[in-house]
């Protein structure tokens, strides 16, 4: 076995005054630009594959792959968490997001799906792990069983066994990343199959060597070695207890980054999943993702800017107040001589990130990938969470037409009905959206559904940290190309509506909440009080098939006003809280017109 670098480790990490929120104003504009595309929430979104894994490629998210850092809400704590605990988690606000997701291949562990959760339970009793080969691993694809054993040859050729106990990443046919055991301690393998598994390989491990050079701390790398029948695998120490970063660590990310720059390595898959805290301080993971390993120059500035924002894009959207502070420690970190005070070119730089990276997911949402499990029949078209994708929930998928009608219905409209099930023990909302005519038939025919719009609105909202409900499937009856019906399926978020029951006090995370969606450059539509639903602390969006993103800027304010003008309208009947909404929101109320001056009729005669 070839001699490891050695271990890096750097300072604990500091403390930093919690996030001001922002205060309502227009939106910016944001043009995209020509950025590379972070792989989706988070966010960092089987549950286990959700998880946003480090150490991999930026080429995944572009396209070319399945991987996407949808959202960090599913990283789980600890490495016992569980499909059922992550899937839950899957379902708070997102770290947010983060797209769409968890944990990553050098740090805490997930599971992939009910088998693996099983396997690392299993008693003494349980038959030998199965012994798999390259081949093995490629043909697989995602059923993969766990726990398995793969046969490395190190090379010095020396025998090596790695014994599999979770599958922590799975890209078919290509990498599969796994938590296991290897020479006594327990280790993290990036198993590389397929025909371009040397090459892979090579990549990574000379990703990680730029690392070191750079003096950035980075897990060790324990073993190499052939895997049998073919391939390739890379193992690493295992981060215990290692998280995503937060907008508290940028303090401590920032001079790592200015490190990694002022060598000329540039890490095109960063994100918050891969920097990670850990109580020994900040690693940095993923050498499949560096580029400029050999030359060894500084960075340009604007290339500087580029990398920083595709960090940042990952944050939510009220984290940009710690954005300016965060350039300040790098601008100090590289020493440059004069420093941009308001970061206004950095802020620009993370608004064209973010419009790309929000544009990849809204398009990886609806196939199948690591994330999501996608079926496209000529009847039918099914995309469904991956984590949920199992058990009851699966049939009740199948059957979903015949099924929808023994719920609950809550809302028994012409365009849309509204009915609750309970499925697996979770409380879930179905959404049937309803065929009003042939006109109609015919006309939503051709377009992508009002159902296909709201799951895909709910994912691009929780990657910008607001509060909206979890979307678990998206089921269209179809007839070739042409659409039919269509339902959403969606975790209960409970909770009571704004309508039904409304305090002064929560005027100031609306303001807020409105804020948040100007500054995402999104109007909601159809800003009805009943739409608004405060459950868990936060007022959660809900009936978002109306939400668009308007082009212009022009556009945008008029829609937010229009949003903002809808629910203060809902309080007609109330004057007092009229006109605290309209204080809050700073608008001034109209002055009634004046009665017209009656004739002076004695003048007059």
């Amino acid at each position: 076995m070839a001699d490891a670098p050695a271990k890096l480790e750097p300072a604990p990490a500091g403390e930093v005054p919690a996030v001001e929120p922002f205060v309502a104003t227009a939106p910016a504009a944001t043009t995209p630009g020509a950025m590379p595309v972070e792989r989706a929430p988070t966010q960092p979104s089987a549950v286990d594959e959700t998880a946003v894994i480090g150490c991999e490629s930026a080429a995944d998210v572009s396209g070319g792959g399945d991987g996407v850092a949808t959202s960090v809400e599913l990283f789980p704590a600890t490495a016992t968490a569980t499909a059922t605990a992550t899937a839950t988690a899957s379902g708070d606000a997102a770290a947010a997001a983060a797209d769409p997701a968890t944990s990553m291949e050098t740090g805490a562990s997930a599971v992939e799906g009910d088998a693996a959760d099983a396997a690392c339970a299993a008693g003494a009793n349980d038959p030998a792990p199965p012994q798999l080969t390259g081949p093995d691993l490629a043909g697989l694809g995602r059923d993969i069983p766990a726990p398995f054993t793969v046969a490395l040859t190190a090379p010095d050729g020396a025998a090596a066994t790695l014994a599999c106990d979770a599958l922590l990443r799975v890209l078919p046919g290509r990498r599969i990343v796994v938590r296991g055991t290897y020479a006594g301690r327990t280790v993290v393998a990036k198993l590389f199959v397929g025909a371009r598994a040397s090459i892979e390989r090579e990549w990574e491990e000379r990703g990680h060597a730029a690392f070191v050079r750079a003096g950035v701390a980075t897990p060790e790398l324990v073993g190499r070695g052939d895997v049998a029948g073919g391939g390739e695998a890379l193992v690493y120490e295992y981060l215990d207890t290692a998280a995503p970063t937060t907008v508290t660590d940028l303090p401590q990310a920032m001079p790592i980054l200015a490190r990694l720059h002022a060598h000329g390595v540039i890490q095109n898959d960063l994100h918050v999943n891969n920097v990670l805290r850990t109580p020994r301080g900040l690693f940095l993971v993923d050498g499949g993702g560096v580029s400029g390993m050999g030359r060894d120059r500084p960075l340009s500035k604007r290339a500087s800017v580029r990398n920083l924002a595709l960090f940042l894009a990952q944050f939510d959207i009220r984290a940009e107040s710690a954005f300016v502070a965060a350039w300040h420690a790098y601008s100090v970190a590289r020493g440059y001589k004069t420093i941009d005070a308001d970061g206004g070119a950095l802020i620009a730089a993370v608004h064209r990130a973010r419009a790309l990276r929000v544009r990849a997911y809204r398009k990886k949402v609806l196939r199948d990938c690591t994330e999501f499990h996608a079926e496209k029949r000529f009847d039918r078209f099914l995309v469904c969470d991956r984590a949920a994708y199992r058990g009851e929930l699966v049939a009740f998928l199948d059957e979903l037409e015949t099924r929808f009608d023994t719920g609950a219905v809550v809302k028994a409209g012409h365009t849309a009905t509204v009915a609750k099930h309970s499925v697996d023990g979770q409380a879930l909302v179905v959404k049937r959206y309803n065929i009003k005519s042939r006109r109609h038939a015919f006309g939503r025919a051709w377009r992508p559904s009002r159902a296909q719009r709201s799951w895909q609105n709910a994912h691009h909202l929780r990657m910008l940290g607001i509060a909206t409900f979890k979307p678990i499937a998206l089921v269209e009856r179809r007839f070739g190309p042409l659409r039919r019906s269509a339902y959403l399926v969606m975790r209960d978020v409970g909770g009571v509506d704004l309508r039904e029951r409304f305090a002064l006090k929560q005027i100031a995370p609306l303001v807020a909440l409105f804020a948040d969606l100007a500054r995402g450059g999104l109007v909601h539509g159809d800003a009805k009080a009943t739409n608004f639903v405060d459950a868990d602390g936060a007022i959660h969006l809900l009936d978002l098939d109306a939400m668009h993103e308007p082009r212009t800027r022009w556009g945008r304010r008029r829609g937010t006003a229009r949003d903002i003008a809808r629910f203060i309208s809902n309080w007609a009947d109330s004057a007092t809280i009229r006109a605290a909404l309209m204080r809050a929101f700073g608008l001034a109320a109209k002055k009634p017109a004046r009665a017209a001056a009656k004739p002076d009729t004695a003048a007059a005669s």
